[in-house]
């Protein structure tokens, strides 16, 4: 049987620090503030307003995951900070300043959480930001993996990928910068074309829609080695199959010419 160790914590806490090799880390609202370390030899320190979580390397292999688990209460919204490798990170609702992940090698899997910023770093990383309020930014950048957004919400989004994917679906914005090296650039957007401004490229692969000005929500999407493709969401089933189809082969043509 696993063996669970609970830490209550201060209320008045501001930052919430991780630096943590090999580890499942949660984050979760609750009524009240206190963490679950399961198995995991995790040393935690309270310093003032911060609380500092860590595990080190030590001679643990990347398969002997330990989980660690703070319940963080409706109240002050605190910083979080996660340092971690050969870790994956699960964010579940709650009310944050600012949330930065820092990641070499892992997932990451963020819902329903309210923050002014959300910051995404690392190396090979799986992401998914589904529901999410970035109040002021949502920015990522990293070397492989996929970054899929889901019917959030960001003032700015600034996602940046070398070896992988973009996605934002049915999001909300206020402008959006996409860029990928390898790797293909998609979005379904909400509202209609009149309400954005575009910017697209691809230098090797096809751009499913011509550049246009005039609308307040700015899109500026890239990719190196890939395909640009911005659809809107009130286009479905046969429509959309034939507008996608009409879109790429005129694309097509103009990028062969």
């Amino acid at each position: 049987m696993k063996s669970v160790e609970t830490f209550v914590l201060p209320g008045d806490v501001k930052k919430i620090n991780f630096d943590v090799f090999s580890g499942e880390i949660e984050i979760k609202r609750s009524e009240s503030f206190y963490i679950d370390a399961q198995e995991g030899d995790f040393a935690l320190e309270s310093k003032g307003a911060a609380v500092y979580v860590s595990r080190e390397k030590k001679r643990l292999m990347a398969s002997q995951k330990a989980k660690i688990t703070v319940y963080v209460p409706d109240g002050p919204s605190p910083d979080v900070r996660v340092r971690a490798r050969a870790s994956n990170v699960d964010i579940d609702a709650g009310l944050y300043g600012t949330v930065t992940i820092d990641l070499d090698t892992g997932k990451v899997a963020v819902k329903d959480a309210v923050a002014d910023v959300f910051v995404l770093k690392g190396s090979d990383v799986d992401a998914e930001f589904i529901g999410i309020n970035a109040k002021a930014s949502f920015t990522a950048s990293v070397s492989g993996g996929d970054i899929l957004m889901n019917g959030g919400f960001a003032a700015r989004a600034d996602l940046t990928i070398k070896g992988g994917n973009l996605g934002v679906w049915e999001s909300d914005f206020e402008s959006m910068d996409l860029s990928a090296s390898k790797g293909n650039v998609q979005a379904t957007l909400l509202g209609s074309e009149k309400d954005y401004s575009f910017k697209l490229a691809a230098k090797d692969g096809m751009v499913n829609r011509e550049n246009s000005f005039g609308g307040q929500k700015t899109v500026k999407a890239y990719a190196a080695h890939g395909n640009v493709f911005m659809d809107f969401s009130y286009m479905k089933g046969k429509e959309k199959q034939k507008n996608d189809d009409d879109v790429a082969e005129d694309s097509g043509a103009q990028i062969r010419a």
